[in-house]
């Protein structure tokens, strides 16, 4: 690479420049593509919109390093590209895959716990209590590493932080294949309707009561404003009538 305002798509015939294209292409397809993918998935089928943006910024990049004039600047484009906004994608489409397993992972374990006490659901799956204290461990490790990942990605720690988004998002495949096959339990669907119909009649129960309670406390409420109102008015009218026996006597005077 030498010297600046050269002629346009000199860049590509610079033996430094297609190392940083080859190098950011690289990075896109052995680190990106497939995780890209799993955040797509995460998010009902539909690429993040924030993903896209990223994506696009990063081949604005490139398409303006291949006609500059400043072999440097082109240089300077390709950086730009793979270590903010490609480097954005990478850190953006873990936390949404993350983020979305977490989500899972807690809606299972909200509905294993109520499951787990009662002693039928432990009789017709044995393994469940297992299966639970499985999840929950993998829960807490996927929490630990994306938290220090986070940790590191504040700090501008790049390599530790892309290790730690990894490990988590590496226990994701396996802890996804036990919880497929914890929902499609036949056992676990019946068990799971159960609880939400016994769910849907305790509120029921809960705003009936609820409503009952607010018209004992109002008939008590008036009760005793009634009440109160009597006292006051018979001691006005006691007042009154004492007042009234006390009045001076006027006689008439016939003359």
């Amino acid at each position: 690479m030498s010297g600046d305002n050269l002629p346009a798509n000199v860049a590509l015939n610079d033996a430094e420049y297609r190392e940083k294209l080859r190098s950011l292409f690289s990075f896109y397809g052995d680190e990106l593509q497939e995780l890209i993918e799993l955040a797509t998935v995460e998010s009902n089928g539909v690429r993040p919109k924030n993903i896209e943006n990223e994506i696009y910024s990063a081949f604005h990049h490139i398409y303006r390093s291949i006609f500059r004039n400043d072999l440097k600047a082109s240089c300077k484009d390709i950086e730009d590209a793979q270590n903010s906004h490609l480097l954005r994608v990478q850190y953006d489409a873990y936390k949404i895959a993350l983020n979305a397993s977490l989500n899972r992972i807690d809606k299972i374990l909200y509905d294993y716990e109520f499951l787990l006490i009662d002693s039928d659901f432990r009789a017709i799956m044995p393994n469940a209590v297992d299966k639970f204290q499985l999840i929950q461990t993998a829960r807490k490790e996927i929490k630990e590493a994306y938290l220090n990942a986070k940790q590191c990605e504040r700090t501008g720690n790049r390599q530790d932080a892309v290790a730690n988004y990894n490990l988590a998002v590496e226990k994701i495949p396996e802890l996804s294949k036990i919880m497929d096959d914890i929902e499609n339990d036949k056992c676990f669907k019946v068990a799971i309707i159960s609880i939400k119909k016994k769910e849907e009649r305790e509120k029921a129960q809960l705003k009936i009561t609820k409503k009952w309670t607010y018209i004992s406390l109002i008939a008590a409420v008036t009760s005793i404003l009634t009440l109160i109102f009597n006292v006051w008015s018979n001691s006005e009218s006691n007042k009154m009538n004492k007042n009234i026996d006390t009045l001076p006597t006027i006689e008439k005077v016939i003359p």
